[in-house]
């Protein structure tokens, strides 16, 4: 993920969600509950890029539970995304052509039953997240997609 922080060929550097040190170890594995103030609506899609910012990244206690072995753990309040639309956005920079469909707000729900998000499933989120229209994002890995419920997008 690092790569993406710097300038390669003709492309930009990405604005990577996480820092460094959080990319490393074991630092970044969340588990998903249902129990944090302001996420309490189970019919709402949250905004994707705040809750991986304002929540999942963030150092703050009330974000945090600890494992049974005491070690901390950031959290996923949610299991309903929205990344609003770059609609307009990618019609104007030529990115889809005129007659192409495009959706204007990117809705994902991940499986009740999964209980946590890994560093990979992260950094997938969090290129989605950040990537503000401005280039296409190519997976090359559908399984991962698949286990983030986009596997019939």
């Amino acid at each position: 993920m690092n790569q993406l922080r710097y300038k390669i060929n003709e492309s930009a550097p990405f604005d990577v969600l996480f820092t460094p040190n959080r990319s490393w170890g074991q630092t970044q594995c969340c588990h998903f509950t249902d129990k944090v103030p302001g996420f309490t609506d189970a019919s709402r899609y949250y905004n994707l890029d705040s809750v991986l910012t304002n929540v999942v990244a963030s150092d703050d206690p009330k974000y945090n539970m600890q494992s049974d072995n005491g070690t901390p753990l950031n959290i996923v309040p949610t299991h309903k995304f929205q990344r609003s639309g770059g609609h307009q956005y990618v019609r104007s920079n030529g990115t889809v052509h005129e007659g192409d469909s495009v959706i204007s707000e990117l809705h994902v729900e991940m499986p009740a039953e999964k209980r946590y998000l890994l560093k990979n499933d992260l950094a997938i989120l969090g290129l989605i997240a950040r990537n503000k229209w401005k280039r296409p994002i190519c997976f090359t890995s559908p399984q991962d997609l698949g286990d983030l419920a986009f596997r019939n997008m």
